[in-house]
């Protein structure tokens, strides 16, 4: 009987994932494809004897034209025959770019972090594995000279020793840097938020409440509430209109947040400044609030 397979070594009903399906495409790393197939068959314990037929499966496109012809070239065209050291070297130098380190190292010369540490890391990673025989100092010295200066600044003074010390380092200091930045932006837009919203001065409009003024033609429609913008060109009011097409309005239809908390609080309208019914079924013409009568 043949050897039994071995058991995966995950622990209860646990499955290792199968390899993804290579077609020798340009651009698909063979090599990564190639390791994860090797994993695969470690842990589900396929035979070494069995393994390159087993693979093959997996192949689609022109690397399973390329299969077929290796097969074709076998005595008896024996797939038993075809060993697994056989499969891999001849995939690899069927589909890999015969100058695929060149090309890694020139990309390697040139790149730079332009957006966050975490994607510098992972596109100088995959140059590493595909470049391959890199010593461990080169990388290093490599991944530091490619980093944003205030980055690289923060991590040259720790002073790493590994690369992965580096790119922790780096790492750390873009999440804190970034949440600095994302905080001064909430503290920014909270600070404008309690200044606009909080200032007593700020005007309101009475069109809010009623649809239209009666001491002003209907065309000259009040304007929306106050805003910054508006407390600078409002000194003007009576010659001026706001910019996107506000148009002006007499003090009398002004409404300071003061004067309209003071009528929501004792029940008066707000145009009138009179008790027992709304702004919207006022008739009234605008008055100042009682107790700031002249």
């Amino acid at each position: 009987m043949g050897q039994q397979p071995r058991g995966n070594g995950l622990g209860g009903n646990s499955k290792a994932a199968k390899p993804s399906m290579y077609g020798g495409d340009m651009g698909s790393d063979v090599d990564a494809w190639i390791f994860q197939v090797l994993q695969y068959a470690h842990l589900t314990g396929i035979r070494e004897e069995d393994r390159a037929k087993w693979a093959a499966t997996y192949l689609s496109g022109k690397a399973a034209t390329w299969w077929r012809g290796l097969v074709m070239q076998q005595p008896d065209t024996d797939i038993d025959a075809i060993t697994w050291d056989q499969f891999a070297s001849g995939l690899v130098s069927m589909f890999k770019p015969v100058n695929a380190k060149k090309i890694a190292r020139d990309k390697l010369a040139v790149l730079r972090q332009t957006h966050s540490v975490a994607k510098y890391n992972y596109d100088i990673g995959q140059l590493f594995l595909e470049i391959g025989d890199i010593h461990d100092t080169e990388k290093l010295d490599r991944y530091i000279r490619g980093l944003k200066d205030k980055v690289r600044m923060e991590v040259e003074l720790a002073e790493p020793t590994t690369l992965a010390q580096a790119m922790a380092k780096a790492q750390r200091v873009d999440g804190i840097t970034y949440h600095s930045r994302m905080m001064q932006n909430v503290e920014h837009t909270s600070s404008n938020t309690y200044h606009s919203s909080t200032n007593d001065s700020t005007p309101m409009d009475l069109g809010m409440v009623h649809d239209h003024d009666r001491d002003a033609p209907e065309s000259d429609t009040l304007n929306a509430i106050g805003n910054r913008n508006y407390r600078q060109s409002s000194r003007g009011m009576g010659n001026n209109s706001n910019r996107g097409g506000l148009r002006r309005f007499s003090r009398l239809q002004q409404l300071s947040q003061e004067d309209f908390r003071y009528c929501q609080q004792n029940g008066l309208c707000l145009r009138c400044k009179e008790p027992g019914h709304l702004a919207r079924n006022c008739s009234k013409p605008v008055k100042p609030l009682n107790n700031r009568a002249h």
